[in-house]
């Protein structure tokens, strides 16, 4: 027998400390009944729901070895996973802000080779304008 099950065992838990009646109730209703038993009925089903509500709110046995390094892997593996979903998130505004960045530095690189193409025929014009007049 392992250590979980002895808790499991000798622990008390809420479900324990429910009277034997409980477990008894019926929620099905007989044809014939007064209004009297269906409010019974419906105390009963109220009952029941309290009585699911304490087995399913009881604090579960303390985790074992191998259930630690499991839950730890998993959380390990979440903060992994958000850390890289954080990671591609700015990669991608990063690319975003990059491509902009680009196109426009290739806009200004082509309006100054313009620039640079229009001053050079402009000297040449003027070059050939003062070889004539000489």
């Amino acid at each position: 027998m392992n250590k979980n099950t002895c808790l499991a065992a000798t622990s008390a838990s809420p479900c324990d400390k429910l009277p034997p009646s409980c477990g008894s109730m019926s929620s099905d209703k007989v044809v014939g009944e007064n209004d009297t038993g269906d409010r019974a009925i419906s105390r009963r089903e109220d009952e029941i729901q309290t009585v699911d509500s304490l087995c399913a709110s009881s604090a579960p046995p303390p985790p074992s070895g191998k259930l630690k390094r499991i839950l730890a892997n998993r959380e390990h593996a979440k903060t992994s996973y958000l850390r890289k979903k954080k990671s591609l998130k700015d990669l991608k505004k990063r690319l975003f802000f990059l491509l902009g960045e680009n196109k426009t530095l290739k806009d200004e690189n082509e309006r100054i080779r313009e620039d640079i193409r229009l001053l050079d025929e402009k000297a040449v014009r003027e070059n050939m304008q003062f070889l004539v007049i000489f």
